[in-house]
Order: C-alpha cells, then sequence, then structure tokens
C-alpha cells in the first residue's frame, strides 16, 4: 500500500497519507486546518532486495564473462536461469 507525500495548499503543512483504495482520496484532508485543496508532492522511492537478489549482482560481473562462447557469440541470459 503506497503512502503519499501531500502539501495543504491553505497552510503549507506537508504530511504523509496511506491510501488504499480511490475512496480514501475523497475524504482526505490537512489535519491541521482540515482543508481539502491538497498537492501531491514526489518523494524518494524506497525497497528492499532478498539476499537472491543481492547474490544475482554479486555474481553479474562472472556472468557476463560466461555468456560469450568460445566462438564469440552472446549466449541468451536465460540460459543462466534468469
Amino acid at each position: 500500500m503506497p503512502i503519499y507525500l501531500y502539501e495543504c495548499e491553505s497552510c503549507g503543512r506537508e504530511f504523509e497519507a496511506l491510501i488504499r483504495k480511490k475512496s480514501d482520496l475523497v475524504r482526505l484532508k490537512c489535519p491541521a486546518c482540515e482543508h481539502k485543496g491538497l498537492k501531491k508532492i514526489m518523494s524518494s522511492v524506497s525497497f528492499n532486495q532478498n539476499r537472491f537478489d543481492k547474490m544475482w549482482r554479486k555474481t553479474e560481473p562472472e556472468r557476463k564473462k560466461l555468456m560469450k562462447t568460445p566462438l564469440g557469440r552472446k549466449v541468451s541470459p536465460k540460459a543462466f536461469g534468469r
């Protein structure tokens, strides 16, 4: 569920809001002045990696070396399991 950052057009306060469904947007208002005029603000993105993704990135240089066959032809990355 995404958490969005909003700024009130009336008082200028910034706050975060958890939006589960579109009907939550209708009821959304500033917690300070209860004004409904809000502006969505771009915020930074964060994500987590699992152990498999970290291991996959560590072995990337070796996989790139293996992708060339002795004849110099490229091999599909699907041949190496991903």
